[in-house]
């Protein structure tokens, strides 16, 4: 998924995700923002809910600042079983993004 910022910096400040749990040992790794770690903890369990399941990455830069395209990737431990996966980002100025991969 591509974040495009339209307006001025914008800072990340929560993922929300409903994703299908095939087996006990598929779980939610690492959260990637133009291909850098912003979340590296482990959640087995959907729905996943950061920073209130854990801290995104201290040092992490969660800011969108100009008009390209920034790639957002979601990365789990097993491969996904097919279904519906539900993302919403959250941004400090209150606006955000969403979308559903069937």
């Amino acid at each position: 998924m591509d974040i495009t910022n339209s307006g001025g910096p914008a800072t990340i400040t929560r993922f929300y995700a409903i994703w299908n749990k095939s087996s006990s040992s598929q779980l939610l790794a690492k959260l990637l923002l133009d291909g850098l770690e912003i979340w590296d903890r482990s959640d087995p369990n959907s729905p996943s809910d950061f920073p209130d399941e854990g801290n995104f990455i201290a040092s992490a830069n969660l800011t969108i600042a100009d008009p390209l395209p920034h790639p957002f990737a979601i990365q789990f431990q097993e491969n996904v079983e097919p279904g519906t996966y539900d993302v919403h980002i959250v941004f400090d100025n209150t606006c955000q993004v969403s979308g559903t991969l069937p």
